[in-house]
């Protein structure tokens, strides 16, 4: 419920992310008895929220949230090196996944509630880089263990636990990708440069390229580690621009 429904606006309301805010990667928040705790490059802070609503673009979509008090913001600012307000989508927030790809709604992230990633794609991509790829470069929600790479392109729609899940669009990556999630520093520049050489997208619907999925919940359920992941719905797979294909 808590999943990225938080973030860092500009005094405009603008959204910052690691692609020009690489210091935010070293705040890092926690959920403890309902109150958000930020370790802020080791100092620990807990947020209060402000009764003051403001306006927030995120990329296209502008939506109400609600802001933390002055100190929180003030800390945040100086760390920062900025002025930046941390704000927050309550249950009087509203933001929809873009219609072209489904009706659902979905919280502060770029664009779906839900990324899926395949072990055995990452193992791929790790082999073709010639150097080891860390999943937490790609943050997604679930990581499906499978033995066939690239499998995820041709899924529509999944069982997780009691939860059903339908795949809309594969996500189209960014240099945030080649960071350490850690610390925003550079750590693999590999990363980039094989998803261009292996994973363009063939498809003008989605470009650039892809690595993951997005995805909705079509039926809500509990989900917990090492429940089995079923396959109920197939699609023909997502097409890679077979010019650029890699090695195999």
């Amino acid at each position: 419920m808590c999943d990225r429904r938080a973030m860092l606006v500009k005094d405009d309301g603008t959204f910052l992310t690691l692609r020009t805010h690489p210091k935010m990667s070293a705040i890092q928040p926690r959920v403890k008895d309902g109150s958000v705790i930020l370790d802020i490059d080791g100092q620990v802070l807990e947020t209060e929220l402000s009764d003051k609503r403001t306006d927030a673009r995120i990329w296209k979509d502008i939506v109400t949230v609600r802001v933390a008090d002055e100190v929180v913001n003030t800390k945040i600012s100086e760390f920062m090196g900025e002025t930046v307000r941390l704000v927050f989508m309550d249950d009087n927030t509203e933001r929809c996944v873009n219609a072209d790809w489904a009706d659902s709604r979905v919280s502060l992230a770029d664009g779906s509630p839900v990324s899926i990633v395949n072990t055995a794609s990452l193992a791929h991509l790790s082999d073709v880089a010639g150097h080891r790829i860390l999943m937490s470069q790609f943050r997604p929600n679930i990581i499906v263990r499978t033995n066939r790479p690239w499998a995820e392109d041709s899924w529509k729609t999944i069982t997780v636990g009691t939860a059903i899940l339908e795949l809309i669009k594969p996500i189209d990556r960014c240099k945030i990708v080649t960071l350490d999630p850690e610390t925003g520093e550079p750590l693999c520049k590999e990363t980039m440069s094989t998803l261009i050489q292996t994973r363009r997208s063939g498809d003008k619907r989605v470009k650039g390229v892809l690595f993951g999925w997005a995805a909705i919940v079509r039926r809500a359920g509990e989900i917990t580690v090492g429940n089995p992941v079923n396959v109920i719905g197939s699609r023909e797979a997502w097409p890679i621009a077979k010019q650029l294909a890699g090695k195999s």
